[in-house]
C-alpha cells in the first residue's frame, strides 16, 4: 500500500491532472481574404457555446479548445467583410479543420466563399474511430444506442456487447462521456446483456465514438475498442427537447415459411414442412423518451439536459403462435400459448443528466449522473406446470409456484460525477473530474411479502390474510423487484422449522416429512410446505406428469432453479485531462495524464441454497456476509470485499511538421490486487491456511502508440500505427473461487497474481474524401493476442481442480472497406457502405471454454487444442449497407402542387454475414474432425426506418417555431426472408439435430403406468407408479387409446407430441418480417 501510495503522489506532481476519454474537440483554421492574405483581428465564434476566439496570428491561424461535441454554426467576422457562417462537427479528442475565404462587403457579388463545409477525413485522427451522429442515430433502422453500434466495419455485434477485431465481448469498453459503465466483473454489458441495458436515450446522444484500432494512449485497459457515447449538454442559445413512444404492431409482423410436422419411418423423425407457418407475435412492448435541455436562467454560459426512457415488454421473448395440446385433467386451464409465456415481463429505465455552470467565461463545472435499472423476469416452458399456489398459514395466496420460484433479475448502473473545465488560453485548457459509479446485478427468486421477515415467522408473526392474497409481483420503479436475499435464521426440525443455523438458505430450507400417497396404498420420504415462502422448497424435481402430455422427467414439478447470486461493483474515480497546442513549424497537439480507480468488489453466490454443503461463492459483508463459514475465523476471512486500484499515468503528442502528422504516445498501466493468491498450482491449499500464500504482486505494463500520417491532399491521407494494449483480467477471473475453504468437484478458483493480457496491434490505412459529401477508407490491420485469460487444470490429490491463469493466446486480421455518401440540402440521397473481410484464431473463444476438455489417456491430462481455430466470432465476410433517403422543407416530388414527401426521411439498413463456425460431433456429443472446422449459413436481412415530420409553424403559423410531430415505422426484414441461419452441430441440418430425432421406443422406460392401483396386479402399486409427492404417474394425455394404461409404445408417442411442437417453432430459421410504430413531439 505504501508502494501505491508513494506512485499516487509522484504521479500528482509529474501530471497534475489527469485524462481520460474526453468529451471536447478543437477547432482550427485558417481566415484570409479574397487575394489570400491573412485577416488579422477576425473574431471567430462557435454559436450556441460561450467557446470563440480572434485571429491572431501573422499567417491567419487561429485555434479553439475545449468545445463540447456537436454539430455547431461558426461565424467568422470582421470590419469590412461580409459576415461567414459554416455548419461543422465537433468530434471529441479530434481536430476539425476549416479554410476560411472572407469576402469584401464592396467587393461582395453574391454568396460568400466557403471552404471545407463538410470534413469528412480528418488528418489528425489517431487510429480508426467509426463516428455516428445524432442523425446517424435516429434515423437509421436501429433501435438504441448498442445496435446502432453494431453496424461499424470491424464490429460484430452479440449477446453481451462486441467482438471488436477479433475480440472477446468481455475486452471492449463501455463508456458514456468518457466514464467506463460497463460490468466491472464480467466486462461487456453484464447480466443485462446488450439488448436489455439501461443505456442513454440514443436521442439525447450526441455523437457514438467506435474505437476500433490504433486508438490514442488516453484509452487503456482494453483489448478489443472503446465505444465512447457522449450524450448532450445543451445549448446557449436555444431550449430543445423531445418526447417519443414506440410499440410494435403484432397484425402486422409475420410467419413462418411454412409449418413443420415430424414423420416416424421407423428408423428416425424426419422434419417435414407443409401447409402455412405460424404466426409470429409481438413483445407488447411499449417504450416512452423524452429529453430538453437549452441555457440555465439568469445563469450566463451555463446550461443543462435532461433525458430518460421507459421500456415495458409483456413478452420479451415472444414467439410463433404456438399451442400446446389441451390438458384433458385441466381443460379449463384452455391451451398454453407457448409464443406468450406468462412471467416473461421487461422494464428498463434510464435517467440521465449533465448540468454546466458558467463559473466565468473560462471556467465551468459540469455536474451530472446517470441511473439505470433493468427488471427482467424469467420464463421458462419446463416450468410452466408448476401450478400450485402458495399456502401460508392455511391461506392461499392464488399465485401458481412458476410465478414465486422462476428467477428475477435486477440490474442497476448508476453514476454521479463533478468535472471543473478551465480554458487557460485559445490553446490550452485543464479538466479535473471526480466520479463514483456503481454496477450491480442481482439474481434471485420473489420475496412475495417484503415487509414478512424471518424474524417475524420466528416470533409467530404471519401475515394477514389480506395481505397473503396480495403477493408483491411487480417491481418498483427506482429499487426493483424484492427478492429473497441470504437469510440463515432458521433450520428444518421434525417436519416444521425452528429457530438456528445449518448452512442453508431459510427461503429455500426443505421440510422433509412421510407422506401417503394420494390413493392411500404406499408411504413414503417426500416434501411439505415450507411455512416462510407458502411453497415446497428444494431442487427442482420433475418426477410428476401432471402436464399436457402426460410425461415425466420433462416439466418441473416443484422445486427451484439454481440462481441466486449478488454482484455489487463500486469504484472512485479521479481522472482529468490537460491539452496544449503549439504552433509554429513543428506544431504540437500536446495531453498528458493520470487516472485511479478504486473499487470495492461484493458477491455473493450459491447454486445449491437449499444443501447444507453448499456450492458457493462469498467475498462481501453484505447479505450476511458468509453465513456458509462453519466458524469464526472462515467468516473473517471470506466476509469482506475485494478493494483492487487501478492506475495510468499517459503522455500524447500530436506533431505536424510540413503536413506529415506525428502521434506517439507512451502510457503506463499499474494494477494492484489487493489480494493474498497461492503460490503453488500444484495442490490446493485452503484459504484457512497459515502457509502457501503471498502477497499478489503489483502489476506494472508500459504500452507504446505511434500513428504516423501522410497526407497526400487536405481531403486524402495514408496512415499507419502500432499500438501495444493491455487489460487486466476480469474481476471474477482474479477472484471468484479464490478465497474457498474446501473444494467441491471440478471447482475454477481465481487466481488474483494474474499478469495483463497483451495485444500487439498494426494498421494500415488510406482515406480520401473525393467531395464535399462522398469519402473512402481502406484499412488493413493484424493483432496478436498474448495471455489471454483460460484455464489450468491441476490434478491435485485427492480433488482435482482448476484455475484461471492467462496463457491463452489469438490472433486476428482484416481488411475494412468504408463508402460513405451525406445528404446535403439539395442532395437527398446519403449512404454509407462497409464491408468486413477477417479471420479470427485462437485456442480459447472464453476464459472456461476449455473447461472439462476430455482426458488425454497418455498424459491423464485434458486434451488442451495445440494449434489455433477459428473462434465462434470469426464470420469471414461481413457488408452493412446504409441507404438513406432525406427531404427536407419545400422538397420531394410535387403532385398536384402538394409534395407528399417533403420532411420525409426513408432509411434502409441491410446487413449480410457469412456462417460461423463450428465443431461436427457424434451423438454422444463427441467431437468429429477439428475444432470449428464447419461453417454454418450465411444470412441478409433489410430493415427500414421511415418517418414523417410536421411542423407546426406550417399548419398554425409561425409562433409554434420549431414545435414538430413526427410519425415513424420501423420494419425489420422488410423482405420476409426466413431461410435457416443455423445448423445442428450433429447432422450441419437446421431440422435434424441428430439425437432426438434417433429416439426410438427402447429409448423410454419399460414400465407400465396404471390408472388405477389393483392387489390382483402388484405392478400397479409398486414405488414407480408414483411421482415423489404420492400423485400417480398414470395420465390420461398419454393414454392414446383410453385403455387406463400408458404403456412404452404411449410413452415414445407422447415424446413424439411434444418434440413436434417444439420443432414447430424453427429456432434455427430467420424471423419473419416485424413492424414497430411510434410518434415524436420535438419542440
Amino acid at each position: 500500500m505504501r508502494k501505491l501510495m508513494t506512485l499516487f503522489l509522484i504521479s500528482f506532481l509529474i501530471f497534475p491532472l489527469s485524462t481520460y476519454a474526453g468529451i471536447y474537440g478543437t477547432l482550427k483554421g485558417k481566415v484570409v481574404d479574397d487575394e489570400g492574405k491573412p485577416v488579422i483581428g477576425a473574431t471567430v465564434r462557435v454559436v450556441g457555446t460561450p467557446r470563440g476566439t480572434y485571429v491572431k496570428e501573422k499567417d491567419g491561424r487561429f485555434t479553439v479548445v475545449n468545445i463540447n461535441s456537436g454539430e455547431y454554426q461558426v461565424q467568422v467576422t470582421a470590419v469590412g467583410y461580409s459576415k461567414y457562417t459554416i455548419t461543422i462537427r465537433i468530434s471529441a479528442d479530434e481536430t476539425t479543420e476549416i479554410n476560411v475565404k472572407l469576402t469584401s462587403e464592396i467587393k461582395k457579388m453574391g454568396q460568400v466563399d466557403v471552404f471545407g463545409t463538410r470534413v469528412m477525413v480528418n488528418n489528425t485522427e489517431i487510429g480508426t474511430k467509426r463516428k455516428i451522429t445524432t442523425e446517424g442515430i435516429t434515423q437509421v433502422a436501429r433501435e438504441g444506442v448498442q445496435n446502432v453500434v453494431g453496424l461499424s466495419a470491424g464490429v460484430f455485434q452479440g449477446g453481451n456487447g462486441y467482438n471488436i477485431r477479433g475480440s472477446r465481448q468481455t475486452e471492449t469498453q463501455i463508456r458514456v462521456d468518457g466514464i467506463d459503465i460497463g460490468n466491472q466483473f464480467t466486462g461487456g454489458f453484464g447480466a443485462a446483456g446488450l439488448t436489455y441495458f439501461p443505456m442513454i436515450s440514443a436521442f439525447a446522444t450526441e455523437e457514438i465514438q467506435v474505437n476500433t484500432g490504433a486508438f490514442a494512449p488516453e484509452y487503456g485497459n482494453a483489448l478489443g475498442g472503446i465505444v465512447n457515447t457522449i450524450g448532450k449538454v445543451g445549448r446557449t442559445d436555444k431550449y430543445e427537447g423531445f418526447i417519443r413512444w414506440r410499440t410494435d404492431v403484432d397484425a402486422l409482423w409475420g410467419s413462418q415459411l411454412s409449418d413443420l410436422v415430424l414423420k416416424d419411418d421407423g428408423r428416425k423423425l424426419t422434419a417435414i414442412h407443409t401447409g402455412e407457418g405460424n404466426k409470429l407475435q409481438g413483445p407488447q412492448q411499449h417504450k416512452f423518451e423524452f429529453g430538453a435541455g437549452g441555457p440555465i436562467p439568469i445563469l450566463s454560459n451555463s446550461t443543462f439536459y435532461l433525458s430518460g426512457y421507459y421500456l415495458y415488454e409483456k413478452y420479451r421473448n415472444a414467439s410463433f403462435e404456438i399451442y400446446n395440446p389441451l390438458d384433458v385433467n385441466h381443460p379449463e386451464r384452455g391451451q398454453d400459448n407457448l409464443g406468450q409465456l406468462d412471467n416473461n415481463r421487461s422494464w428498463v429505465k434510464n435517467l440521465s443528466v449533465k448540468t454546466k455552470w458558467g463559473i466565468s467565461d473560462d471556467i465551468y463545472l459540469l455536474v451530472g449522473g446517470m441511473w439505470g435499472l433493468t427488471n427482467l423476469e424469467v420464463a421458462s416452458s419446463g416450468w410452466l406446470y408448476t401450478r400450485d399456489q402458495g399456502i401460508i398459514n392455511g391461506v392461499g395466496n392464488g399465485l401458481p409456484e412458476y410465478i414465486a420460484k422462476l428467477p428475477v433479475n435486477n440490474t442497476l448502473v448508476m453514476n454521479i460525477m463533478a468535472r471543473i473545465n478551465h480554458t487557460l488560453s485559445d490553446k490550452s485548457f485543464y479538466e479535473l473530474t471526480i466520479s463514483n459509479n456503481t454496477n450491480a446485478d442481482e439474481t434471485s427468486k420473489r420475496n412475495l411479502y417484503p415487509d414478512y421477515s424471518v424474524t417475524d415467522f420466528i416470533n409467530g408473526r404471519f401475515p394477514s390474510e389480506a395481505e397473503i392474497k396480495d403477493p408483491t409481483i411487480d417491481p418498483n420503479f427506482f429499487t426493483g423487484f424484492e427478492m429473497w436475499y441470504p437469510y440463515d435464521k432458521v433450520k428444518a426440525d421434525q417436519n416444521t422449522m425452528i429457530p438456528g443455523k445449518n448452512r442453508i438458505i431459510d427461503e429455500f430450507e426443505v421440510i422433509p416429512t412421510i407422506i401417503t400417497t394420494a390413493d392411500g396404498y404406499l408411504k413414503g420420504a417426500s416434501r411439505k410446505i415450507n411455512p416462510i415462502t407458502g411453497y415446497i422448497e428444494g431442487d427442482i424435481n420433475d418426477s410428476g406428469t401432471d402436464n399436457p402430455f402426460g410425461r415425466d422427467n420433462t416439466y418441473a414439478t416443484h422445486g427451484n432453479t439454481r440462481s441466486f447470486e449478488f454482484r455489487k461493483s463500486n469504484y472512485w474515480q479521479i481522472e482529468g485531462n490537460y491539452s496544449l497546442n503549439i504552433e509554429g513549424e513543428f506544431s504540437h497537439m500536446f495531453k498528458t495524464g493520470i487516472d485511479f480507480r478504486f473499487y470495492e468488489l461484493h458477491r455473493h453466490e450459491n447454486n445449491l441454497p437449499w444443501v447444507a454443503d453448499p456450492f458457493f461463492d462469498v467475498y462481501t459483508d453484505q447479505w450476511e456476509g458468509n453465513l456458509y463459514a462453519e466458524d469464526q475465523r472462515t467468516w473473517d476471512m471470506t466476509s469482506k470485499p475485494y478493494k483492487p486500484i487501478l492506475g495510468a499515468v499517459y503522455l500524447q503528442d500530436q506533431i505536424s511538421y510540413k503536413g506529415i502528422i506525428i502521434s506517439p504516445g507512451l502510457r503506463f498501466d499499474f494494477f494492484s490486487p489487493m489480494s493474498d493468491y497461492r503460490t503453488t498450482n500444484t495442490d490446493f491449499i485452503s484459504i484457512l491456511s497459515d502457509s502457501g500464500f503471498a502477497n499478489s504482486k503489483l502489476k506494472f505494463q508500459i504500452s507504446p502508440r505511434i500513428n504516423v500520417t501522410y497526407p497526400i491532399t487536405e481531403r486524402s491521407n495514408v496512415s499507419i500505427a502500432y499500438d501495444m494494449y493491455f487489460k487486466i483480467p476480469e474481476f471474477q477471473n482474479l477472484y471468484d473461487g479464490f478465497a474457498t475453504p474446501r473444494l467441491r468437484g471440478n471447482q475454477i478458483l481465481g487466481n488474483p497474481n494474474m499478469e495483463a493480457q497483451r495485444v500487439n496491434a498494426y494498421q494500415v490505412s488510406y482515406s480520401n474524401q473525393l467531395s464535399d459529401d462522398f469519402a473512402f477508407d481502406l484499412t488493413a490491420y493484424y493483432k496478436d493476442i498474448y495471455n489471454q485469460i483460460g484455464i489450468m487444470y491441476v490434478p491435485a490429490v485427492p480433488v482435482s481442480f482448476f484455475q484461471y491463469t492467462v496463457a491463452e493466446y489469438g490472433n486476428a486480421k482484416g481488411l475494412e472497406i468504408t463508402f460513405r455518401k451525406n445528404t446535403t440540402a439539395t442532395d437527398n440521397i446519403g449512404f454509407f457502405l462497409n464491408y468486413t473481410l477477417s479471420a479470427v484464431n485462437g485456442t480459447s473463444s472464453s476464459a472456461t471454454d476449455n473447461y472439462q476438455m476430455p482426458i488425454d489417456p497418455y498424459t491423464n491430462l485434458p486434451a488442451y487444442p495445440l494449434s489455433e481455430y477459428p473462434m465462434p466470432w470469426d464470420r469471414r465476410h461481413k457488408i452493412n449497407f446504409n441507404l438513406t433517403f432525406d427531404w427536407r422543407d419545400n422538397q420531394g416530388p410535387s403532385i398536384a402542387g402538394i409534395q407528399p414527401l417533403e420532411n420525409t426521411n426513408i432509411n434502409f439498413t441491410t446487413f449480410f454475414q457469412t456462417g460461423a463456425p463450428y465443431t461436427k460431433r457424434d451423438i454422444k456429443n463427441n467431437a468429429v474432425g477439428e475444432i470449428n472446422a464447419e461453417r454454418g449459413p450465411s444470412s441478409w436481412r433489410t430493415d427500414m426506418r421511415l418517418s414523417k415530420m410536421f411542423k407546426f409553424k406550417d399548419i398554425f403559423g409561425e409562433d409554434f417555431g420549431e414545435t414538430s410531430v413526427e410519425f415513424f415505422v420501423d420494419v425489420f426484414n422488410i423482405f420476409n426472408i426466413r431461410s435457416a441461419n443455423n445448423y445442428y452441430i450433429v447432422t450441419g441440418d437446421p431440422d435434424d439435430d441428430g439425437v432426438y430425432f434417433y429416439y426410438t421406443q427402447g429409448s423410454f422406460s419399460s414400465t407400465t403406468l396404471y390408472k388405477e392401483a389393483d392387489f390382483s396386479n402388484p405392478d400397479s402399486f409398486k414405488p414407480d407408479q408414483y411421482d415423489y409427492f404420492g400423485n400417480r404417474k398414470y395420465n390420461i394425455n398419454s393414454d392414446f387409446d383410453g385403455n387406463g394404461v400408458v404403456t412404452q409404445a404411449e410413452k415414445f408417442q407422447a415424446f413424439k407430441r411434444q418434440l413436434e411442437i417444439s420443432r414447430k417453432f424453427q429456432g434455427t430459421y430467420q424471423t419473419p418480417i416485424t413492424v414497430y410504430f411510434g410518434v415524436m413531439f420535438r419542440f
